[in-house]
């Protein structure tokens, strides 16, 4: 099943990156960024053209880029953290519905037909909780989460604020006032819903009677961007870029997540199907199609799509693949299958499942048609309050999702008139959102220095000039006004990997938009030995830079 794909004009007044202005490095000889940073993918572009007629694959590598090389071995490791954890728990940089102040326990008053507070000693009703959207900026990381305290805390060791999640209220997307995200609060998972489930935790609550908070995050729902784009494949014109993830809207999913998928021909004003169908995503991908090997070009690419690729399993037998000639019900797989299918444990809750095509193939779709991750019956029973789960509780998010899409295109001041989504360069410019857990982020932050970042990167590979030591002690060189604090308290002990860099040279120091135009389908040695340990004391130096430099953009 592939989305079909809208022909239009490409947007000449963006690019790849939101405010993106195209450079080329005279004395480099290459295309670079707007930081100053090496354009690998305008690079990989002309390495593309030049070997027109042959088919390229690049190993995506930024050495001049601190963020990459930080994010390097990080990125891995918690992409093995997302892999092992159970998909109904929050992830960081999602959005969630949460109540700041919960009382006694969640429950559904039948006679006021709303979702209120309720005390089980006292046997009475608390009334009904202040439901807010919010960013989740910490996980827990001491007690592990059990499915358990999506309805009740279970008994912890640590206090919330290492046991719980990190919940800050969301800010208006369209406004430079982001008062909102310093309300921040510790909360259990029983405070926290899925955002995309609003409309059932909103329930019987009149929308006047709404926090802001919800209209705003509803504002960001048509956003989207790309973790850790990690190799470039293609035959000019044409290319990939994949990915290890994407950020739809409220959720992120990675490479290996089960996505449920929406019904083909489903919308606002056609309300027809339900979900039966659900993806285990292999490969995420950004294609460039007719690419632009001019550096100076604002474009690297007249049109660019992004896809999902993976196996659909359905739970309707009238959408199951039947191979040629075959005869009788379709046979469901196995409970075998299921398990190395499925992430989660459990899934056999949902009912049989069945192949959706042939088992040799895979499916490709657009980010217009994943609705939210595929979650373990038990806990969406746990998350919706009720006892029993049918196979169209598939779907129970389906046309909140489709309305919050809606609303963002109506709403949000970024995605222009014609388009349907806003393509944020990372996380937190998709969210709009200017800091996090109480640190600046992005192009807000005042430590933000990559002209400095890639001095003392070269310093530490020891391919430096008397321009890179100068750039390498800006901390040390810029001075302040008297009592004020300076702006980079958090990147001054950088200059200290800089002297172990240059070998004792000194004896001292101070201790980052385009829019998508899809719619709907729319051997050993000592030698050897030797690199290890070089390689080792550099990602221990990337480690220490990492730590003094907060505002490296989300994911």
């Amino acid at each position: 099943m592939k989305g079909k794909e809208k022909e239009t004009e490409p947007d000449k007044r963006r690019s790849l990156g939101e405010g993106y202005i195209p450079g080329y490095s005279r004395s480099r000889q290459t295309p670079v960024d707007p930081e100053g940073n090496p354009d690998i993918w305008k690079m990989a572009v002309q390495t593309l053209k030049e070997k027109e007629g042959q088919p390229v694959s690049l190993k995506i590598k930024e050495m001049d880029n601190i963020e990459w090389r930080v994010l390097k071995k990080h990125l891995a490791t918690y992409l093995e953290t997302l892999n092992l954890q159970p998909s109904w728990v929050p992830r960081v940089g999602e959005l969630v519905m949460w109540i700041p102040y919960l009382q006694g326990e969640l429950r559904y008053n039948e006679e006021k037909g709303v979702i209120q507070m309720y005390d089980p000693e006292k046997e009475e009703w608390l009334g009904t909780p202040e439901w807010r959207a919010g960013t989740v900026g910490q996980v827990p990381d001491k007690d592990p989460v059990v499915m358990q305290d999506i309805e009740n805390p279970t008994k912890k060791e640590w206090g919330v604020n290492y046991s719980g999640f990190r919940i800050e209220t969301f800010p208006d997307p369209n406004s430079d006032n982001k008062d909102h995200s310093l309300q921040y609060r510790y909360v259990h998972l029983n405070s926290i819903k899925p955002f995309n489930y609003y409309q059932f935790c909103l329930s019987g609550i009149s929308e006047t009677e709404w926090h802001v908070s919800i209209l705003f995050a509803l504002t960001v729902m048509s956003s989207f961007s790309l973790l850790g784009k990690n190799a470039f494949m293609g035959f000019w014109p044409h290319a990939s870029i994949y990915c290890s993830g994407i950020w739809i809207g409220a959720e992120l999913y990675v490479v290996g997540d089960g996505v449920r998928l929406k019904p083909l021909g489903y919308s606002l004003d056609n309300p027809v199907g339900e979900v039966t169908d659900v993806m285990i995503i292999s490969d995420i991908h950004m294609d460039l199609n007719n690419c632009i090997d001019d550096p100076k070009s604002s474009l690297l690419c007249e049109k660019h799509t992004v896809r999902l690729d993976g196996k659909i399993y359905t739970l309707s037998p009238e959408r199951a693949y039947r191979a040629p000639g075959e005869t009788g019900p379709p046979k469901p797989i196995s409970q075998e299958e299921m398990a190395k299918v499925f992430k989660d444990v459990g899934m056999a809750g949902w009912g049989s499942w069945y192949l959706r095509h042939d088992p040799n193939l895979e499916s490709q779709v657009s980010q217009d048609m994943v609705i939210g991750r595929l979650f373990d019956p038990e806990a969406l029973k746990l998350y919706m309050q009720t006892e029993k789960l049918e196979p169209s509780h598939l779907g129970l998010d389906l046309f909140s999702v489709i309305y919050a899409r809606w609303f963002s295109r109506q709403r949000d001041d970024r995605i222009p008139e014609g388009k349907h989504w806003f393509w944020g360069d990372y996380r937190t410019q998709s969210l709009a959102l200017d800091s996090l857990n109480g640190e600046d982020v992005g192009k807000y932050s005042d430590a933000r220095l990559p002209k400095m970042w890639r001095a003392i990167l070269k310093c530490l590979d020891g391919k430096y000039t008397k321009n890179d030591l100068r750039d390498a002690m800006i901390p040390m060189q810029r001075g302040r006004q008297p009592g004020s604090k300076s702006s980079f308290a958090e990147v001054g002990k950088t200059s200290s990997l800089v002297s172990s860099g240059l070998g004792g040279y000194f004896y001292s120091g101070d201790s980052s938009s385009s829019d998508e135009d899809d719619d709907d389908d729319d051997g050993d040695s000592e030698e050897e030995d030797d690199s290890d340990d070089d390689e080792e004391e550099e990602e221990d130096d990337e480690d220490s830079i990492a730590e003094s430099i907060d505002d490296i953009p989300f994911a």
